[in-house]
């Protein structure tokens, strides 16, 4: 893929992402490097794509809806934070092969393994452990005062 290619993906789900607000964190430089990695992945996967067609076009704002989507925004009062976090070096520390596995792969595991976690014995105890370590005051609401 040409740089002035490469450059035009990146500047279309930028525009997508800035249109709707999209904010991960106060900090630009998480934000501009989450944008980055979509439009490496984007190009990995559709590098050698005719973009002179429409459907190209049609395609970077799909995956950019589905990017967006799946990356709660800093505003949003329902979000939600990633419990799990893999990159393919743990992956592979751990003996996996990762050749092909695509940075949504990655997000899609991490998810799982952070609902597994959540959803697991171990999680209500460690959860208890960490709010009392970051301050938090626990409050039984089964036994209101």
């Amino acid at each position: 893929m040409s740089l002035r290619d490469y450059a035009e993906v990146l500047v279309d789900i930028a525009y997508e992402a800035g249109r709707r607000k999209f904010r991960p964190s106060d900090n630009f430089r998480d934000t501009a490097a989450t944008l980055i990695a979509w439009g490496d992945e984007f190009s990995r996967q559709h590098g050698d794509a005719n973009r002179t067609e429409k459907e190209y076009l049609d395609e970077i704002y799909r995956f950019t809806d589905e990017k967006l989507r799946s990356v709660p925004s800093k505003n949003d009062p329902n979000a939600e934070f990633d419990i799990a976090f893999l990159n393919r070096t743990a992956l592979e520390r751990h003996g996996y092969d990762t050749a092909t596995i695509t940075d949504g792969d990655l997000q899609k595991l991490a998810e799982r393994m952070g609902d597994y976690y959540c959803e697991s014995s171990k999680f209500s105890e460690d959860l208890r452990t960490a709010c009392g370590d970051f301050g938090l005051k626990f409050r039984d609401t089964t036994n209101p005062k």
